[in-house]
């Protein structure tokens, strides 16, 4: 049990898997990094008066304990929570030194007394709480006399994962609503400062400004000056059913792998009753522009969903495409993934969407401004997301992929593949932008509701957990829907997939 006062309540978690979800009930297992975790809690009791530390090489309990905090593992999540903003409190319980031993030597772990005291941290065993020193120091032998080293396997030697296997499908619905939970936190649509600042960091960004020039705004003037309930997410109810329920349904061009902005829009028509169209049969927003530039639509979508890259990348062809942007909507994260087995630096022969103006090459030119890799040793290849994870599959371990969920997730899952450590919270997190049609834009009313009612689904799935589940268990019951994401996400070229899956399809949800 962890308690603290940035939490609503106190959260309890058990050893296994497969709880129900609904039961509030975290889980974790008995993992080196857990192990880990078990030592340095143990050492803030045991050493009361002295340094309450855990440190080791690569394969010791530390590092086991280091990777898992830089990967924000849900264990963690279950364990300790998260704050307003979804960042890990595990990650500001621990303080860290020499992460992932990139100085070479050991990596040092301490509990944060300044978040914690460990005072306040209790050991118990079988129901019992323990206090002697002496027992404590017995358990913290036992730990270690049982530690065993997790070896590092060859490529083609990786192990199955032992016990029931785990679909696709419940990855995938797992990830929808952690995704989606993120990203809600991630902007706070009420707060126009917090608005303010992402635009200007969009409007910096020399990827950003390279392609849309001087840039037409990202967000509309209606949406920057909403006050008072508006802004809140609260309109005359009656006054948004008349305007979003034509008889004509409001058509949405949107990424199906965008968790964030399509639960948003799945929730308003779902919940809400409003007449709305999903169009979601794009595998990322560059496929939503191509078909704009190429007539593809039989008639003009009346709103769309962009990342930032294809974002700009309309805003700089106005008035040829009659879109106007009318606020930000929920990001979506990007990883950078690799083959297990190697070593994990950013340094390798990359692939992502690099033909067009990517929020992908967005990602990929941040890293190199940052320094975290250098252009000249990181050779670029285009990629479809799909496809690369059939080049992943075959194990070069100088391959590198930046990929945007789930296909990080999926790959890390089903393809024998690692994401390599994001150091810099939220800095993989990429803003998207809602569209609309200049006939829609020129409606001010309609144009309103719809802010109002995004803000509203934004606000209501952020602050409950099992609406957001149940809004991912809908789309994943679509039979349409669960059959795009497979496809777009190459499951079938994956490891641990095959296409004899996707017959199972019905039989999954």
């Amino acid at each position: 049990m962890f308690e603290h006062m940035l939490l609503p309540g106190p959260l309890h978690a058990l050893r296994g898997k497969g709880f129900d979800l609904n039961s509030g009930e975290g889980s974790f297992q008995w993992s080196a990094a857990l192990q880990g975790l078990c030592l340095l809690l143990l050492g803030a009791r045991i050493n009361l008066g002295g340094d309450a530390s855990i440190s080791g090489q690569r394969g010791s309990p530390a590092s086991s304990l280091d990777y898992a905090l830089t990967k924000g593992t849900s264990w963690l999540r279950d364990l300790f929570g998260s704050d307003s903003r979804g960042n890990l409190l595990a990650q500001r319980l621990i303080k860290r030194s020499n992460t992932e031993c990139k100085k070479g030597g050991e990596v040092k772990l301490a509990l944060n007394q300044e978040f914690l005291s460990r005072s306040n941290v209790r050991i118990y065993l079988n129901g019992k709480r323990i206090d002697s020193e002496e027992k404590l120091l017995e358990i913290e032998r036992a730990i270690l006399s049982g530690w065993r080293p997790k070896a590092k396997p060859r490529r083609q030697d990786k192990p199955e994962a032992q016990g029931p296997s785990v679909s696709w499908s419940e990855i995938l619905r797992e990830g929808l609503a952690q995704e989606t939970a993120r990203m809600l936190c991630h902007l706070d649509i009420s707060s126009p400062a917090q608005t303010k600042h992402i635009l200007q960091k969009i409007y910096k960004n020399p990827s950003f400004s390279g392609i849309a020039g001087a840039p037409l705004p990202l967000v509309a003037e209606l949406d920057q000056s909403l006050k008072g309930s508006a802004r809140l997410g609260y309109g005359d109810a009656r006054l948004l059913k008349s305007h979003l329920s034509p008889d004509e349904p409001i058509r949405i061009a949107v990424p199906g792998s965008s968790a964030g902005p399509i639960s948003i829009l799945q929730y308003l028509k779902l919940k809400m009753g409003y007449n709305i169209e999903i169009l979601y049969t794009f595998p990322h927003a560059i496929d939503v522009t191509h078909h704009l530039f190429e007539k593809r639509f039989s008639a003009l979508p009346d709103a769309l969903v962009l990342g930032i890259a294809p974002a700009g990348t309309l805003l700089a062809h106005r008035p040829r495409l009659e879109y106007s942007a009318l606020m930000l909507m929920p990001g979506f994260s990007h990883r950078v993934v690799a083959p297990c087995g190697g070593d994990r630096h950013y340094n390798g022969e990359y692939y992502f969407l690099r033909d067009d103006p990517s929020t992908s090459s967005f990602y990929f030119d941040d890293l190199v401004r940052r320094g975290d890799l250098s252009s000249k040793l990181s050779p670029v290849r285009h990629g479809e997301p799909d496809q690369v994870a059939d080049i992943l599959k075959n194990g070069d371990e100088a391959v590198r992929a930046i990929l945007f969920f789930p296909h990080h997730i999926l790959n890390d899952k089903l393809n024998d593949c690692v994401v390599l450590p994001e150091e810099r919270d939220q800095s993989h997190i990429r803003e998207a932008v809602l569209f609309v049609h200049d006939k829609i834009a020129a409606d001010k009313n309609l144009a309103l509701c719809m802010d109002i009612a995004v803000r509203n689904a934004w606000l209501e799935l952020r602050d409950n957990a099992a609406l957001r589940q149940e809004i991912s268990e809908s789309l994943l019951q679509d039979q349409g829907y669960a059959t795009f994401m497979y496809r777009s996400c190459g499951i079938g070229n994956m490891r641990r997939e095959s296409t004899s899956a996707l017959e199972d399809l019905g039989a999954s949800f």
